[in-house]
């Protein structure tokens, strides 16, 4: 185990690049979320390479706001909480408000991975949690190789990213 609870698993090179060996089941069960849609089998063991399996505990933190890092996420198992922080005028106490609840098959620090910018958000698992996380950089990589791959990927988190603006747009329209 890694010293913040986190289990590591193991990591072999391909083309001189470390990535997780993966079991069957992430790998065939990523070829089912929307982030991968369009991929070719092929395709989605080529991104799958790029990734490595995390474990957390419930109630731990997963990426802190402001946090300097552009991992990409996506849940294979429990459920984590998008918070960020709020500082009340005239007051020094600050509180959280949530944002967002993902769960199985769900993408997130999409935008810190896309823009390249500090962590807008914490985020807290709520229960034991798995997830696959992609090394920005090595899924670059991927992407200028093989550009279908980088086009179909960056698309699907477009539109995951678009329809989470709409419901913000209808959440607040009904407030």
């Amino acid at each position: 185990p890694i010293p913040d609870g986190r289990a590591a698993v193991p990591r072999a090179r391909i083309s001189g690049i470390k990535v997780a060996v993966m079991d069957e089941e992430p790998r065939q069960a990523l070829a089912g979320y929307r982030l991968f849609e369009g991929l070719t089998p092929a395709e989605v063991d080529a991104v799958a390479a790029c990734g490595r399996v995390v474990h957390f505990h419930s109630g731990q933190t997963v990426i802190e706001e402001s946090a300097a890092t552009w991992d990409l996420y996506v849940v294979l198992e429990g459920r984590i909480s998008v918070e960020m922080a709020i500082h009340s005028h005239g007051s020094e106490a600050e509180r959280s408000r949530q944002l967002a609840l993902f769960r199985k098959g769900e993408v997130f620090g999409d935008m810190a991975f896309l823009r390249g910018a500090r962590r807008s958000a914490s985020v807290t698992t709520v229960d034991e949690f798995t997830a696959m996380v992609f090394d920005r950089d090595q899924l670059y990589r991927l992407f200028e190789d093989d550009t279908r791959i980088g086009y179909i990927m960056v698309r699907n988190l477009a539109c995951i990213m678009s329809e989470r603006v709409m419901e913000l747009n209808f959440l607040l329209r009904n407030h």
